[in-house]
């Protein structure tokens, strides 16, 4: 007679599992509780309010009366929640706070997966203490809602490359169209699953299928991104309007049809201005040199090379249309970086530690090693956790 099967997992088993990821879940639960902490008395944001007031009118049955706006998606999941008393605010933020959790897991897994399980664990305490991360995890805006789908959109697009499977691409056309449909600049993130299947397959045969599953999200993104554009083109010309309006969310010159190279080169000055300027507060100078290091740490590593050129594209590539045309240049733009950045940050700092280890000088004293490895972690992490400290016990100090 057969038997059931059951689950294979001891309760042995489950508890080396639990054991052997209990710093990961301190620093989830940290990431969790520091993102609720004095979240009702942060000021209440413009660009918040807009997006709750417009929650309100989703609930009323204006679907896609903010679509032009390009933002959507974002709105659908305040409305959910049904934001209409004077909890508001808490409630609509609520929603980036839980969903912050997926963004630190991908941080997590890009850094097990590209490196090694110490980067892993460096890029999710670097993710923690980045005061970048902290301002905004806790906001009702889009920028933020469209960084976590597309960090989550990374990791699958990574999976996709190596292990070559239909969900996985299915997977990450659903992230990468739900991270456009919060924010359109979402659409940046197509491009990535095709530059992974360059830089990962080792085969032709391989990359073959790697090209295959990338069109295969991309078609995967049109079907879904398609469906919601059509349908809110249907009710906003039922209503005389349209269902985009670049004017709504671009306010360069390229936007409006002109080429005005004067003004053009003006923008991109400031812009570059704005981005030297969010480095020290929301990144800070240990973090995003660790990262732009590792172009260092391809050089030294052949091994990582593919993977940071990888994580290099959307850490610091896809900043450059928001450059190039944004007439404005805000901190939040800029969300969508934290999870490559962190992620290169992690691996140059594994790398660091791993160098001290095995030098003459520390490799036979276990207690100097310690203590110079414990000196890294400080000098690398000291001014974002000064910065996060400073955001947690004084929120309108931001």
């Amino acid at each position: 007679m057969l038997k059931p099967v059951t689950n294979t997992l001891r309760p042995s088993t489950w508890m080396m599992v639990v054991h052997s990821n209990v710093t990961e879940y301190f620093l989830l639960l940290c990431v969790f509780a520091s993102r609720l902490h004095h979240l009702t008395a942060m000021p209440l944001y413009w660009d918040e309010g807009f997006h709750i007031a417009h929650a309100r009118g989703f609930v009323h049955g204006q679907y896609f009366y903010v679509f032009p706006y390009a933002r959507w998606l974002n709105v659908v999941l305040i409305a959910l929640l049904q934001p209409f008393g004077v909890e508001s605010p808490w409630l609509a933020r609520s929603v980036t706070v839980v969903l912050s959790l997926i963004a630190a897991v991908s941080c997590l897994w890009l850094g097990r997966r590209l490196g090694s399980r110490l980067a892993g664990r460096l890029a999710l305490l670097l993710y923690s203490l980045l005061p970048f991360a902290f301002f905004y995890d806790r906001q009702t805006m889009a920028d933020p809602i469209m960084a976590i789908f597309g960090s989550l959109g990374l990791a699958f697009t990574v999976r996709m490359a190596y292990r070559l499977r239909l969900r996985d691409s299915v997977a990450t056309g659903l992230l990468f169209a739900a991270a456009t449909l919060t924010k359109f600049a979402g659409v940046v993130y197509l491009p990535l699953p095709f530059l992974a299947a360059i830089l990962f397959p080792r085969s032709a045969a391989k990359r073959r299928r790697a090209f295959i599953l990338a069109a295969i999200q991309v078609v995967v993104f049109v079907i879904v991104a398609g469906a919601i554009y059509t349908a809110a083109t249907r009710e906003k010309v039922s209503s005389g309007g349209s269902a985009i309006d670049l004017y709504r969310w671009c306010h360069s010159p390229q936007c409006a049809g002109q080429f005005d190279l004067a003004e053009n080169l003006r923008l991109i000055g400031n812009n570059l201005r704005q981005y030297a300027d969010v480095i020290p507060p929301f990144y800070t100078y240990p973090i995003w040199l660790l990262a732009v290091g590792a172009l260092a740490l391809a050089w030294r590593r052949p091994v990582q090379r593919r993977q940071i050129i990888f994580l290099l594209v959307p850490g610091f590539g896809l900043a450059v249309p928001y450059i190039l045309i944004a007439d404005l240049f805000p901190p939040r733009y800029l969300t969508y970086t934290l999870t490559p950045v962190v992620v290169l940050a992690a691996l140059t700092l594994a790398e660091l530690w791993r160098w001290l280890s095995s030098t003459q000088l520390l490799s036979s004293r276990p207690i100097l090693r310690k203590m110079s490895l414990g000196a890294l972690l400080i000098l690398a992490t000291l001014p974002a956790a000064a910065g996060t400290t400073q955001l947690l016990f004084s929120p309108f100090t931001a």
